[in-house]
């Protein structure tokens, strides 16, 4: 059943020609949104995903998005992908090695979904390890 709270958005600037960019159907879900754009430099498709932290349904609902939509893109020019977001996991390839509390059984599981996912549609993740992308109000 879909969740009725959105937890996930892109704003597009209004200058930008609704000719070069098209909203994506990521269907059964509020929690992924999708945008592609049309330029010089082809195609490249946006998502901003949130992963809720008690289940990764929306990792699921990417992965069949991905999948889905592999056969459309046979034979046509290369797409460019960039997935935002937050994806509540936590990893050694990621986090800090300091923060080994973060590393539990569960937790290593679950951020192996997301691992196996980046694996399959050869992405990478841009951003250096240990880089913190949250300042906690209280540890800082």
């Amino acid at each position: 059943m879909l969740d009725a709270t959105v937890r996930s958005m892109i704003w597009v600037n209004s200058a930008l020609s609704t000719n070069k960019w098209k909203i994506l159907d990521i269907p059964d879900t509020n929690d992924i949104v999708a945008i592609e754009l049309k330029g010089d430099y082809g195609r490249l498709q946006i998502f901003s995903i949130y992963n809720v932290g008690e289940h990764s349904h929306s990792l699921a609902m990417l992965k069949r998005h991905m999948q889905d939509n592999q056969n459309n893109q046979q034979g046509q020019q290369r797409i460019h992908v960039l997935w935002g977001g937050d994806f509540n996991c936590h990893h050694p390839l990621w986090d800090r090695d300091k923060d080994t509390h973060l590393f539990m059984k569960k937790a290593i599981e679950e951020a192996e979904e997301l691992i196996n996912l980046v694996v399959d549609q050869e992405m990478y993740i841009p951003l250096p390890k240990g880089i913190p992308t949250l300042k906690h109000m209280v540890t800082k």
